[in-house]
């Protein structure tokens, strides 16, 4: 998505920025609350900002639950090279089969050496690209799929019910409007403020009314099929450093005997998931933690966590707030040295 070779020099105001609009993408298209949740002056210094914030991140986009846009089988890989690291650094989403599958990759520090983020189409094609990256990618030599079974927080926006739930037959409004938003949510800001009219309905809409168009989208906020709005941006010039962090389930009981179970599994992973999405703290909120997922794999965690921090040893005080929830018995985290691509789902390159 990006390219240059140097990292840019900090823009005034750009963190509070970004992650105003990580957090709704729609803000892109009102000066005026972007000037007021970000606290500048007028909406006129808002657009100046925006001015000198160009190219370090992308117009808003729309964030889906990914089974509706065709993807029903989110995972995390993690790899570990033996003579390859070197090539590994320098991947590029484009050598990816189906690049718009492929959305973060980045090397670490850790018993792995780099982890990405995918969704497929379902487990079938995830096998596939399984084999693909045996075969075609040097650097991936040893490597585990973690799939990931229930998203709890994706792009920051929260949705709870389990993958394995089959989702629901889109109507065919429905349908056009998913298509519609992917490619451009600026309707949404029409509708939020009131002014959306037949004048302005978008051509490959234009068969629908407004009426049809504004409940149509209610229902998809409501279904948790349209999660929110997001952006993306410029993590090569962006001044936060990403980690992988896995949590462990565990709460022994000392009164028990032999077989007494060590957990609930679904208790206590809905109370950690609870707790976490509830967490507004100044490492731990919607922004700082934009990715919350759980899965199973031989090697990793329980629940699985995408974290940015200002600096590396930030990695310790979210360790210790995360190990003060009941239930969580240890925490594994893999520190991103080099996000090489960080981009939506879906996107086309």
């Amino acid at each position: 998505m990006y390219d240059g070779d140097d990292r840019l020099p900090t823009v005034p105001d750009m963190r509070s920025v970004i992650e105003c609009l990580y957090n709704d993408g729609l803000v892109y298209y009102d000066p005026d609350e972007l000037a007021d949740r970000t606290r500048m002056a007028d909406a006129g210094t808002a657009e100046q900002k925006l001015d000198e914030l160009r190219g370090r991140f992308d117009p808003p986009f729309a964030v889906f639950d990914p089974r509706y846009i065709g993807y029903s089988f989110p995972s995390y890989t993690f790899v570990r090279t033996e003579n390859n690291l070197e090539n590994g650094a320098k991947a590029n989403r484009s050598h990816f089969p189906d690049p718009e599958t492929s959305m973060l990759l980045g090397t670490v520090l850790g018993d792995v050496d780099i982890v990405q983020r995918r969704a497929d189409a379902d487990r079938w094609a995830n096998a596939e690209f399984a084999k693909w990256a045996k075969g075609r990618l040097d650097y991936f030599e040893n490597f585990e799929t973690y799939p990931v079974f229930q998203i709890a927080r994706w792009h920051g926006k929260e949705r709870t019910e389990p993958l394995e739930t089959s989702p629901r037959p889109l109507r065919d409004v429905e349908a056009a409007l998913v298509e519609h938003l992917r490619d451009d949510p600026e309707l949404l800001a029409l509708i939020d403020d009131d002014e959306l009219t037949a004048e302005s309905i978008p051509e490959s809409l234009d068969q629908y009314t407004v009426t049809e168009i504004e409940s149509t989208v209610r229902t998809l906020e409501a279904d948790d099929i349209l999660l929110g709005t997001s952006i993306s941006y410029d993590i090569y010039n962006s001044p936060w450093n990403c980690a992988i962090m896995g949590l462990s389930l565990g709460a022994e009981d000392e009164a028990g005997g032999p077989q007494t179970p060590r957990m609930d599994l679904t208790v206590d992973h809905d109370h950690v998931i609870d707790e976490l999405l509830d967490a507004e703290t100044e490492y731990l909120n919607e922004f700082t933690m934009p990715f919350v997922t759980s899965g199973i794999g031989q090697g990793w965690a329980d629940i699985l966590l995408e974290l940015r921090v200002d600096e590396p040893h930030h990695l310790d005080r979210i360790a210790e707030e995360i190990r003060t929830i009941d239930y969580v018995e240890s925490t594994k985290t893999y520190f991103m040295t080099t996000t090489l691509f960080n981009e939506p789902l879906g996107l086309k390159i």
